[in-house]
C-alpha cells in the first residue's frame, strides 16, 4: 500500500517553505527600480512639491503598514498550524515601515534646512524596499499555502486509497466466506434466497469489482463502500445466528 511516511511529509512540507531563492527576483528587481530611479528619475527641488512628497510619502507609508497588519491579522485567524508560521506578521518589515513613516516625517519637518537631494532620493529606496518586502511576504505566503494545499490532496489521495482498499478486502473476504458457508449448508442457501439475500449480495458484489480496478477513490466511493461493508457485515451477524454457525463472525476476527 502507498503510504506517505512522516518523514516524507516533512521532507516535502520543508521544500514547499518559502526561503531565501524566492526572494532573489525580489532583491534583482529592487536593484533594477532603484538603479532606473538614480540615473533617470529628477526630484524637483522647490521646498513646496518636496513638502507635498514627504508628507504624501508618509501617510502612504501609514496606510501601507495598517493593511499589511490587518491582513495577516485576518489571514493569522483563519490559518492552519502547518502555515501558522508563514501566516505572521514579520517584526522586521513592520520595523522597517515604522522607520520609513519617521524617516519622511523628519523630513518633512526638516525641509527648510536645505537638505540635500540624497536624503529624499534615500527615503524613495528605503520606501521601495519596504513595498517589495512586504510584496515578498505576500507571495511567499501564497506560494506556501499552495504548495501545502497540494500535498494536502495528495495525502488524502492516499489515505483514501489505503481506506478503499482495507474496505475491499474485508468485503471480498466475507463474501468468500458466505459464499462457502451457504455451499456447505443447504439451510443458509435457502434463507439467503428466500430473503433474496443472494440477489442482493451478488449485486453489490459486482459494484465493488468496479472499484477493485480504481486507483483514486472520491468521498462518495468511501460512502460506497463502507454502505456495502456495513450491509455484509449484517449478512454474517444473521447467518452467523445460526446454531451451526456460531463460530462465523470469529472468523472475521
Amino acid at each position: 500500500m502507498e503510504v506517505l511516511s512522516r518523514v516524507e511529509k516533512n521532507r516535502q512540507m520543508k521544500h514547499s517553505e518559502p526561503g531565501i531563492v524566492e526572494g532573489i527576483p525580489w532583491m534583482i528587481l529592487y536593484i533594477a527600480v532603484v538603479y532606473a530611479m538614480l540615473n533617470y528619475l529628477r526630484i524637483p527641488t522647490e521646498i513646496r512639491f518636496l513638502q507635498t512628497m514627504e508628507i504624501s510619502l508618509f501617510f502612504s507609508c501609514i496606510l501601507f503598514l495598517d493593511l499589511y497588519l490587518l491582513a495577516f491579522a485576518f489571514i493569522t485567524g483563519k490559518s492552519t498550524h502547518d502555515i501558522n508560521k508563514v501566516a505572521q506578521a514579520k517584526i522586521f518589515i513592520i520595523f522597517l515601515w515604522v522607520i520609513c513613516l519617521i524617516y519622511h516625517f523628519a523630513l518633512w519637518i526638516l525641509i527648510q534646512a536645505g537638505l540635500s537631494q540624497v536624503y529624499f532620493y534615500f527615503g524613495l529606496a528605503l520606501t521601495l524596499g519596504a513595498l517589495m518586502m512586504t510584496l515578498s511576504h505576500f507571495t511567499s505566503y501564497f506560494y506556501f499555502v499552495k504548495r501545502n494545499s497540494f500535498y494536502l490532496a495528495k495525502g488524502r489521495i492516499v489515505e483514501n486509497r489505503k481506506e478503499a482498499y482495507e474496505n475491499l478486502k474485508q468485503i471480498l473476504y466475507m463474501y468468500h466466506l458466505v459464499q462457502d458457508v451457504s455451499y456447505k449448508s443447504p439451510e443458509v442457501k435457502q434463507m439467503l434466497r428466500w430473503n433474496h439475500f443472494d440477489t442482493r449480495l451478488e449485486h453489490f458484489i459486482s459494484e465493488v469489482g468496479v472499484f477493485v480496478q480504481e486507483t483514486s477513490f472520491t468521498q462518495e466511493d468511501l460512502d460506497k463502500l463502507t454502505e456495502i461493508k456495513a450491509w455484509v457485515e449484517n449478512l454474517v451477524m444473521i447467518i452467523g445466528q445460526h446454531p451451526l454457525h456460531k463460530d462465523l463472525m470469529k472468523q472475521m476476527i
